[in-house]
């Protein structure tokens, strides 16, 4: 939103340089864009929670079936320990699983949760902020406005005095008047200063959201690689079988 620069003078220019929206919406540069985020937040914890639960079962499996295995040597199967092998390639299969379910929590999720919550509390904290520091610019225009007009009418009581022998009146409109353009005088200080607060806070929040949108950004390249690189790891488990 552009704001114009008012001059030192106290005519109607002022009340038409901005208009602010009677239901103010968050701009549309502070509407942080965290569905990526999400999406893939979200499929990373229940590809790891699958892992987990899938490896678990195996892990299980294994487990029982080692321990059903027949110890006597005339067992064929044990005895050439082709069965305690087969078994024993699963559970390394499992604890690899189980591995890959807490390195996709660790290295994915949870800086993507991170990533999510920060985004948003810097976006919702900056609107809220922002709207407040509007709704206090809209009533400082609304205040020099009833500042100017009762300037006005002070200005047009003393030009229209009529019986200059009533000074005493006189000097009283006078004085009246001069109130009346010193508050005028506050109000416009007022507003410039509200009015280059609200610039300072648009600037500042556009640079902060931003730097976080580009901190996004890399981070969900660098935690996707590793995500990957640790199925790859996976992937070679079962290629050694």
């Amino acid at each position: 939103q552009e704001f114009r620069k008012w001059p030192n003078s106290f005519g109607p220019l002022l009340m038409a340089s901005v208009t602010l929206p009677s239901n103010p919406t968050t701009p549309e540069w502070m509407q942080c864009d965290v569905q990526a985020c999400k999406v893939l937040e979200e499929a990373s914890r229940e590809i790891s929670a699958n892992c987990r639960a899938l490896g678990d079962r195996l892990q299980g499996v294994c487990h029982d079936a080692l321990q059903r295995l027949p110890a006597e040597e005339s067992s064929a199967v044990t005895a050439s320990g082709a069965g305690p092998e087969f078994i024993s390639t699963f559970a390394h299969f499992s604890s690899a699983l189980l591995a890959v379910a807490g390195d996709l929590e660790i290295i994915v999720s949870q800086p993507l949760q991170q990533a999510i919550a920060t985004l948003v509390e810097e976006s919702t904290g900056r609107a809220k902020h922002l709207q407040q520091v509007k709704k206090r610019f809209s009533e400082l225009q609304e205040k020099y406005g009833k500042a100017q007009q009762k300037t006005m009418e002070a200005k047009s009581k003393l030009a229209n005095g009529g019986d200059k022998r009533w000074w005493r009146k006189s000097s009283k409109t006078a004085a009246d008047q001069h109130a009346a353009v010193c508050d005028l005088a506050r109000c416009e200080e007022e507003l410039l200063e509200s009015e280059a607060s609200l610039r300072k806070l648009e600037d500042e929040s556009r640079e902060r959201l931003a730097q976080l949108d580009m901190d996004k950004r890399a981070m969900l390249q660098r935690v996707l690689q590793q995500g990957r690189s640790s199925l790859r790891r996976l992937l070679r488990v079962a290629d050694e079988v």
